[in-house]
């Protein structure tokens, strides 16, 4: 087991929706309408719903924040010398975002894991929060779902530039 957490920057704009699916639970939670709380349901159920579980429950394969801003590529991530995200998923009514980053290798989060590499994880998910000015409570679960009409979603592909810093 690598103890190295590499964003996984390979993963191209036609593929990303395809991986970001095949990265899915089984039976993720999902809703249409988060006031009236989340469901389990089969992947095909799941993936026509507005919000969905992005990361396993025992396997985080996505780093997911919330942005409570209009994110701009230019200023929020060029900028600053971000990593850019796999996904940045958008409510067109007010702008505000959903970003995913995808890891290479998932990092295994069950009571029998290793603490370093969630340590670490901890540490990169912080200091991008940080950066980008995300949403601090915001827990991870349950993101707007890339496939759902009802988003703007864009894949985002960035060369591997950043590969000496994670």
């Amino acid at each position: 087991m690598s103890n190295i957490i590499e964003l996984d920057h390979s993963i191209d704009s036609s593929t990303i929706t395809k991986e970001f699916i095949n990265r899915l639970a089984n039976k993720p939670y999902c809703s249409n309408d988060l006031g009236y709380g989340i469901q389990i349901r089969n992947k095909e159920t799941a993936l026509s719903r507005r919000y969905i579980q992005a990361n396993t429950p025992f396997n985080l394969s996505w780093l997911c924040f919330d942005i409570d801003y209009p994110c701009v590529l230019e200023t929020t991530f060029e900028e600053k010398f971000l990593p850019a995200p796999n996904f940045m998923i958008v409510n067109p009514e007010n702008q505000h975002s959903h970003l995913l980053y995808g890891l290479v290798t998932g990092v295994s989060c069950s009571d029998n894991s290793y603490i370093k590499p969630l340590n670490y994880l901890s540490a990169i998910e912080y200091s991008l929060r940080e950066e980008l000015k995300a949403d601090n409570s915001y827990g991870g679960l349950i993101i707007k779902n890339p496939c759902h009409y009802l988003w703007q979603t864009h894949g985002l592909y960035q060369k591997r530039i950043y590969d000496s810093i994670f």
